[in-house]
């Protein structure tokens, strides 16, 4: 599927989706998400607290922490990337998801605070469809783009 579309997750953010992405309300924010043959994409975001007790980065941990208690995820890797705006973590865990059959998947995801929003971009995906999900997941990452005010 080469029909990738930009979507705007809001004002300040866009990213390409496999096709036109569908939205969800999570916790009163829009969540976007979509799939190809080979992975499951999503984009979420949460605002960061008004009177941030920690580092960004501190806060980006704790933020990552959650996700894999919330998963029951087992971390493969985390990194730090810079973009030379923004700076952030990339992650992979492996996890088991419902909504992928109950068996195990692979999560790469990247996440980071921009003007007080913590934007998440994450791919799922089988570890059989593991050489054309890294190249879907790649293209999804690259595509990030933050929107000129």
């Amino acid at each position: 599927m080469n029909n990738w579309k930009t979507t705007n997750i809001d004002l300040k953010v866009r990213v390409d989706f496999p096709d036109s992405a569908g939205i969800s309300i999570i916790n009163g924010r829009k969540c976007f998400y979509n799939k190809n043959d080979h992975c499951v994409f999503l984009v979420g975001t949460s605002d960061m607290p008004s009177k941030l007790k920690s580092s960004t980065s501190e806060y980006l941990e704790n933020f990552i922490l959650g996700v894999l208690d919330n998963d029951k995820g087992e971390l493969v890797y985390k990194k730090d990337f810079s973009n030379g705006i923004i700076k952030g973590k990339d992650i992979s865990y492996k996890a088991i998801r419902k909504f992928m059959g109950n068996t195990p998947i692979i999560c790469k995801a990247r996440l980071f605070a921009y003007k007080g929003i913590v934007y998440f971009f994450a791919s799922w995906y089988h570890k059989e469809n593991e050489k054309n999900s890294e190249a879907e997941t790649q293209k999804f990452f690259n595509s990030i783009q933050l929107i000129k005010e």
